[in-house]
């Protein structure tokens, strides 16, 4: 599950299923970024959310929300549990709103009935193991 919000800052964030109403070709390309999003989570277990540069799909996406996003936005996506994510479009050159986009997820983190994941959890969910630390001077 991802929702999707766009963070406006004269409006504040709005959401929207908007993916539902983009055209067949542009849907498959929004399930192809939520699926890279996926693979970042697995991949970095210890991390809640990152930021990256909007797509294409997810431009046509802030569109279809009656929304001005161009090539130049950026997504924070964060992790409300594992499987379970939420996008936030960032439409300025400001820095991410972390503070507003952490209640965001413990909001959602609450209406899934879902805690934050400690590392250990991560790591458990994802089927992976930190390396071990190695002495220093050890060879």
């Amino acid at each position: 599950m991802t929702h999707t919000l766009l963070f406006d800052p004269n409006t504040g964030p709005t959401q929207d299923d908007a993916h539902t109403q983009l055209a067949p070709q542009w849907a498959e390309q929004l399930e192809q970024v939520m699926q890279q999003d996926r693979d970042f989570f697995l991949q970095h277990p210890e991390t809640d959310y990152y930021v990256r540069p909007i797509t294409p799909a997810e431009v046509r996406e802030g569109q279809s929300m009656g929304k001005v996003v161009n090539a130049t936005a950026r997504v924070l996506v964060g992790e409300v549990a594992p499987g379970s994510r939420v996008r936030l479009t960032i439409l300025d050159d400001l820095p991410p709103p972390l503070d507003d986009f952490r209640a965001l997820q413990q909001q959602l983190r609450q209406e899934v009935g879902a805690k934050p994941a400690t590392l250990r959890d991560r790591i458990k969910y994802n089927q992976k193991s930190r390396p071990r630390a190695q002495g220093f001077g050890v060879r």
